[in-house]
């Protein structure tokens, strides 16, 4: 009995060395190395001013200021682009899972000096401001009662202008309660810059009889110049 249980002792010592030379049993891997490769990066990426577009490993991840968790172990490229400053690029590592800030001082790009355009301003040509005023009366202060009846125009013009008018004519309407009765045409002449003309014309007109000089009313319209 004694010899049996001798040989079962000998042949389970040979299996054991016989696993253990053919490597079957692996030593265990440290827990500090196994939590170390499972655990991911943290970081801030953030610059100065801010509103940089980053993007990390060539992939647009947004502006800054940003965070970013559960980025994989190991080396990352970042690149901070915006308009008017230079293009700012980096590398960063994780350590031990420990979160990262990553400040980014942007410099200004040099911007060229704006062109200055001066217009020069180019004055018109003076004209003439023709201003026309006046009334009317009946001649002599007789009030006549047959159509056509005479009337005298009085007409004061003003060339507010500095430029010579050759020639001014203008139009002398009466209307009476708001219509039209007649018209008459009246030439000033010459009228230079600053200059003053004044004008009576006798001219005849068909009017409602018996007339109401109240409802009468004189208009000075359609005034032409020749500069």
């Amino acid at each position: 009995m004694s010899r049996v249980l001798s040989l079962l002792i000998l042949a389970f010592i040979w299996i054991i060395v016989c696993v253990a030379v053919s490597g079957c049993i692996a030593p265990a891997t440290p827990a500090s190395e196994t939590r170390e490769q499972q655990e991911n990066l943290s970081v801030r990426i953030q610059s100065s001013p801010s509103g940089a577009e980053i993007m990390v490993d060539g992939v647009f991840q947004g502006c800054t200021p940003a965070e970013f968790e559960n980025l994989s172990s190991g080396r990352h490229s970042i690149e901070l682009t915006m308009s008017g400053y230079k293009r700012w690029s980096g590398l960063f590592t994780g350590a031990g899972g420990q979160p990262q800030t990553i400040t980014a001082e942007l410099i200004p790009t040099e911007e060229s000096l704006p062109v200055m355009t001066v217009v020069l301003a180019v004055s018109p040509d003076p004209l003439p401001e023709i201003h026309v005023d006046g009334y009317w009366e009946y001649p002599q202060g007789r009030v006549i009662t047959e159509n056509p009846i005479p009337l005298v125009i009085h007409t004061e013009a003003f060339n507010t202008g500095s430029a010579t008018a050759s020639e001014v004519m203008v139009s002398a309407n009466m209307y009476y309660k708001g219509r039209m009765i007649c018209w008459n045409t009246i030439y000033l002449g010459t009228l230079p810059g600053g200059g003053h003309v004044s004008r009576d014309s006798l001219v005849s007109c068909t009017l409602p009889l018996p007339v109401s000089e109240e409802s009468i009313e004189l208009k000075f319209e359609n005034t032409r110049i020749t500069g």
